[in-house]
């Protein structure tokens, strides 16, 4: 009887475990769908945090890399240019030689050349130096004439002319290169624009047929050689005119110096 009585228990022992094991009382395992998806939510979490990183990083890089930019391509602050005052440093009877003056810029240099140059003819009695000038934005013209009021005037030999533009930010004198480019104008547009302030300059001393009687002399004149040697600057009404140094042209004196407005 008792042997039947122990089986009995083993029996409802055993059947009691396996109702365990039935209903969840063991740890459950994973299924391969459920660890691909916890695989991917880790790796989404990853890649969403590297993102978020490398966006930040992309930013802070960008802004640099702009304010670099900004700051190399902003445009310079210009110095605003000093005043400008013309005088005379030396005059003698009638003769007056000019000063220019610019604030903040030294034009030292320039007034002792162009002293130096003209003091001799002011003291002539028989000379009379006259200036004129005009003040641009980027320098200024001065144009000096010796005129000769003697006896002996040279036959018809006009007045010399001397041309000076100064700049306003070195206080020196510029060269024709300087001033083409500070004017905006290309050396060939400038010597067309010469070519036909000389045929100008022609048809107002000799006549609109001047090319009947000066035919050779107008072509010796627009040659490349003298147009290549104008020089550009403004007059006291602020037009552009050239200068040339002299220029053969037919007055019987073999050459001259010729200004003229473009």
């Amino acid at each position: 009887m008792k042997r039947h009585i122990i089986a009995l228990t083993c029996m409802i022992l055993i059947t009691s475990f396996s109702a365990g094991v039935l209903t969840g009382c063991k740890p459950k395992e994973t299924t391969p769908s459920e660890t691909e998806n916890t695989t991917a939510e880790e790796t989404t979490t990853a890649e969403e945090t590297t993102t978020s990183e490398e966006t930040i990083v992309s930013e802070e890089t960008t802004s640099s890399e702009e304010t670099t930019t900004s700051e190399t391509t902003a445009a310079p602050t210009s110095k605003p240019l000093g005043k400008v005052t013309v005088s005379n440093q030396y005059t003698h009877k009638k003769s007056k030689i000019p000063k220019i003056t610019i604030e903040g810029v030294s034009t030292t240099a320039i007034n002792k050349e162009i002293l130096k140059k003209f003091k001799s003819d002011a003291n002539d009695k028989d000379v009379i130096v006259k200036y004129s000038y005009y003040i641009g934005k980027s320098f200024v013209s001065i144009v000096i004439v010796p005129s000769w009021t003697g006896e002996e005037t040279g036959g018809d030999a006009p007045d010399p002319v001397y041309v000076y533009n100064i700049s306003r930010t070195t206080g020196k004198n510029m060269t024709r290169k300087q001033l083409l480019k500070t004017l905006k104008i290309s050396d060939k547009k400038f010597n067309s624009k010469v070519k036909k302030g000389i045929k100008k300059f022609y048809k107002d001393t000799f006549g609109k047929d001047f090319l009947k009687y000066f035919k050779s002399d107008y072509n010796r004149s627009i040659k490349k050689k003298y147009l290549k040697r104008a020089i550009p600057y403004y007059n006291t009404k602020g037009k552009l005119c050239f200068y040339i140094h002299d220029i053969d042209v037919p007055i019987g004196i073999g050459a001259m110096d010729m200004t003229g407005t473009l």
